[in-house]
């Protein structure tokens, strides 16, 4: 049933900016893993990418307590993100900063793939076109890639075999970043990932 009326929820809510419908048709078709679902949150997206503050805060709510929803929109939670840890958002939204920190702890619970989407997704970040900010970028996934790999200890080897070659790949291409600021963070940053997965048993 649900299925066959989503389309007019869709239509009728988007029409309306809808968001905290919005929010709640993700959270019920998400429930009934209903690939839907994504059309509502890219919904979220488009009217948070056009200043609608709540709902910037709906989709980082979705990220920290329902991010198994959340599909192909990793991309523009980690921009999200980063403009929040830039300020640029923070001072509107109602969020503090510790939401971040529950969206990075919240990935210990994705499935093996999904969590290894979000993590391309997050280093991918790095080397996007987004310019309109007084953060770096590079340093921004950095930091917050050592954490998440912490927060992710607890998954299996195997796992690791397949996601050490994507941040390989991320790391060497920071270490020589023409920037020398970046490429010492990336240095230091990439002792501390070797650390932190030899501790993996």
């Amino acid at each position: 049933m649900l299925q066959g009326i989503w389309q007019y929820i869709y239509v009728s809510l988007v029409d309306r900016d809808n968001v905290e419908g919005l929010y709640e048709a993700v959270q019920l078709y998400g429930s009934c893993d209903m690939e839907e679902a994504q059309g509502f949150i890219s919904a979220l997206v488009k009217l948070a990418e056009k200043g609608n503050i709540r709902a910037y805060d709906n989709i980082l709510k979705l990220a920290a307590f329902d991010n198994l929803t959340l599909g192909c929109c990793w991309d523009q939670i980690v921009k999200f993100m980063f403009q929040m840890e830039d300020s640029q958002i923070a001072e509107q939204s109602s969020f503090d900063m510790s939401i971040i920190d529950q969206i990075l702890t919240a990935t210990s619970g994705l499935p093996q793939q999904k969590f290894v989407e979000f993590l391309q997704q997050f280093c991918n970040f790095s080397s996007s076109d987004f310019r309109d900010s007084k953060y770096d970028r590079e340093l921004f996934v950095l930091k917050h890639t050592i954490e998440i790999v912490e927060y992710n200890l607890g998954r299996l080897r195997a796992l690791w075999d397949v996601v050490w070659p994507l941040l390989q790949d991320f790391f060497v291409k920071l270490c020589l970043h023409p920037r020398s600021n970046i490429g010492m963070a990336a240095i230091d940053s990439l002792k501390q990932l070797t650390l932190k997965l030899m501790r993996i048993p």
